[in-house]
């Protein structure tokens, strides 16, 4: 490209805005699709030819010249190198220094900001580039003078025009991102390059080198040279089949400190003339610095099942680093998320629920056999979402502790698990749902644990798990048979909470409903433990009207579906059961139909039960259906780990903000959608 006569600013005062050359220059550059110089293929030279006769006013030369200098310095920070050429014309006005002007716009200077501000000279091969042209009428020429910057660069090795055969030297050094063993094994080998019918270029399989070509290992500059190939001839292009040269070393591991995704592999890579220009680090071609992105995945789990991935090709090892892999694993598990391979799939899950914050988040590699036969390293990470639904079955955190009685009531597990996987999480989710739920429209994943108890046996074994974040929901069914819950929640050796849950529900329509939410908690932060016992009371929802009486609660705190128990209220039922050590702390009661004693009625109307009152063998059963946790990690992990489909959620009790009623309109079968805002909601109006 050749930019001709730079505008002047009038008629009258010629004065030659350079700057705008430099500009279109920076333009050309920024924007040259040729994707030679993109590739790093060919340098960037831009020669500035000037008389150095930029006006008639000094104040305004002197502006107009360090202009073309700053605009000059972006030029030399996009790589080009900045050749001045001055026309020995002598028509410079008094104190205006030609020849700082000339060697503040090159390359000599390669930081100058202006004329006065230069920085340090580049002595970089000890090269000149600033050439002074004889003003001969060949010269003005802009091909002949563009020859002589070419013959001139000869003596600049970076920018000279050499030939490269048997004698050149490449040498390329490894980051600290690989660990190298001392004495490594060095193999040369070349691949040919065809062209297909379609002009593109691809190699055959490697085989070893010729003879003469080599390649050593430095281990104390973790330096490759390779010496012997000769460019001239095994250069690759659509209309040369060359040969490639492939370097391999033995041993290489990751080096586990190099976590950043984006790994760059060498630096400092270059080609030189020969060995000596090798020594002399007088290179004819640096490289840029290679960057390999590893591609990254992450996952959030909404659910305690498995969640299932199809990988593009064959899953090969699982590791925790991607490194030389001896054997295949096919299992890679932190302290509570694992990974496995599974054919061509990956499944991801919660080990257990006992657990910290930063165990509850994993990042791990899999290596992959791409279909074309390569392989690659793909990065995963698993999170759990913001709430997790768990499965009493999918999991082995709910543990059983006899509750002071050795003919407490074992829980014993009902029905069959599913085998179900979640969905892939994206920002398209219904959040809550999910498909892998579709048909377990009884127990939650096909299971649930069940307590019967009696007025012989009036309480189970404590079913106790621990989580850590900022709440829980209970999921357990309330019908016609089921019975009293009492759940305690404790924080290390303090009580929080207990619960007294009435799970009857009295509906001949509907009969028992599952997979109800009967008690949340929530507060701050925390480690937490939960014990839920099934408790026989006189005043459970599915006998007769017991000895306590409705007038002993205190009917100014009862809510829709909940009431505060004063001590004494408390301290009586608790009794009852034989878990007296719980009088005196918060207790709250529950209950699921209008009908409730705690609500002023009078228990199991139209029940079968309800005749047999006073029957020391009218079982009560009580249900464990899972357990959703809120908020795992905390606001500093999730702000993190989380994708941005998964930060700023925010929860809301409805369990109390809900009566029993109808619903208008159509239902969708029965399915109760929920609308509001700012904490109150009511059941959505179809019609």
């Amino acid at each position: 490209n050749i930019i001709l006569n730079m505008p002047y600013s009038s008629s009258s005062n010629t004065y030659t805005y350079a700057v705008n050359g430099f500009e279109m220059a920076n333009e050309i550059i920024n924007n040259h699709s040729g994707g030679y110089y993109n590739s790093g293929d060919r340098n960037v030279c831009v020669i500035y030819i000037t008389d150095a006769a930029l006006g008639d006013n000094l104040t305004a030369v002197l502006s107009m010249a360090n202009n073309a200098v700053a605009e000059s310095r972006e030029t030399k920070s996009l790589g080009a190198c900045v050749y001045t050429v001055q026309l020995n014309n002598n028509n410079s006005i008094n104190g205006f220094a030609e020849e700082s002007y000339t060697n503040a716009a090159s390359s000599n200077y390669l930081s100058a900001q202006t004329i006065g501000d230069t920085g340090s000279r580049n002595d970089i091969n000890d090269t000149d580039y600033v050439l002074s042209v004889p003003t001969t009428t060949d010269s003005y020429n802009p091909n002949a003078i563009a020859q002589s910057v070419v013959a001139y660069s000869a003596l600049d090795r970076v920018n000279a025009p050499v030939k490269l055969d048997t004698n050149s030297v490449i040498k390329q050094t490894l980051t600290d991102v690989f660990n190298i063993p001392d004495n490594p094994t060095v193999t040369v080998r070349y691949a040919q390059s065809q062209v297909d019918g379609l002009g593109r270029v691809y190699f055959s399989d490697p085989v070893a080198a010729p003879s003469g070509v080599s390649a050593t290992y430095d281990s104390t500059s973790k330096t490759i040279t390779a010496k012997g190939y000769d460019y001239s001839s095994n250069y690759v292009s659509t209309v040369h089949n060359g040969n490639k040269l492939i370097v391999s070393i033995s041993g290489v591991e990751f080096n586990p400190s190099a976590t950043d995704n984006n790994i760059s592999d060498y630096d400092k890579t270059a080609v030189y003339e020969n060995e000596t220009a090798a020594a002399n680090n007088n290179a004819v071609k640096y490289f840029p610095n290679d960057t390999i992105s590893i591609k990254e995945y992450t996952h959030v789990l909404d659910y305690a099942i498995p969640m299932c991935e199809t990988v593009n090709g064959t899953p090969v090892s699982v590791d925790s680093l991607p490194q030389k892999q001896t054997t295949h694993k096919t299992e890679y598990s932190t302290e509570d998320i694992g990974v496995n391979i599974s054919g061509n799939s990956l499944l991801y899950q919660f080990n257990t629920e006992d657990s910290t914050a930063e165990e509850m988040t994993s990042k791990g590699y899999v290596l992959v056999q791409k279909n074309d036969g390569t392989y690659e390293w793909v990065r995963f990470n698993v999170v759990p979402a913001s709430n997790v639904l768990y499965e009493e079955s999918s999991l082995e955190f709910v543990k059983f502790v006899k509750n002071g009685d050795p003919d407490s009531v074992s829980w014993s597990q009902q029905g069959t698990a599913g085998n179900n996987y979640q969905s892939i999480s994206s920002n398209n989710d219904v959040y809550g749902y999910d498909g892998a739920y579709n048909n377990t429209n009884q127990y939650s994943n096909g299971t649930a644990l069940t307590a019967t108890v009696d007025s012989t046996n009036k309480k189970s074994d404590k079913a106790t798990f621990e989580f850590t974040g900022t709440g829980f929901d209970l999921v357990s069914a309330c019908g016609p048979n089921t019975g009293v819950e009492v759940i305690t929640v404790k924080q290390g050796t303090e009580i929080k909470k207990v619960f007294i849950i009435d799970t009857h529900y009295n509906d001949s329509t509907y009969g028992t409903l599952y997979q109800v939410p009967i008690a949340s908690y929530s507060d701050a932060y925390g480690t937490y433990t939960v014990e839920t016992t099934a408790a026989y009371l006189s005043f459970a929802g599915a006998l007769k009207q017991g000895t306590v009486q409705t007038a002993s609660i205190d009917g100014t705190e009862i809510e829709a579906s909940s009431a505060q128990l004063d001590a004494a209220t408390a301290s009586e039922l608790l009794a009852q059961i034989g878990m007296e050590e719980l009088a005196g702390e918060d207790v709250e009661v529950i209950w699921m139909d209008d009908n409730s004693i705690f609500n002023g009625g009078t228990g199991a109307q139209g029940s079968t039960l309800s005749t047999q009152a006073g029957d020391s063998n009218i079982p009560l059963v009580s249900y464990i259906d899972g357990f959703r946790i809120y908020n795992p990690l905390t606001d500093e992990q999730a702000a993190k780990y989380y994708p941005a489909s998964e930060q700023g959620a925010e929860y809301y009790n409805i369990i109390g903000s809900l009566t029993s009623g109808s619903i208008s309109g159509d239902a969708n079968n029965w399915l109760a959608y929920v609308e509001g805002g700012n904490g109150k909601f009511s059941f959505a109006d179809y019609s």
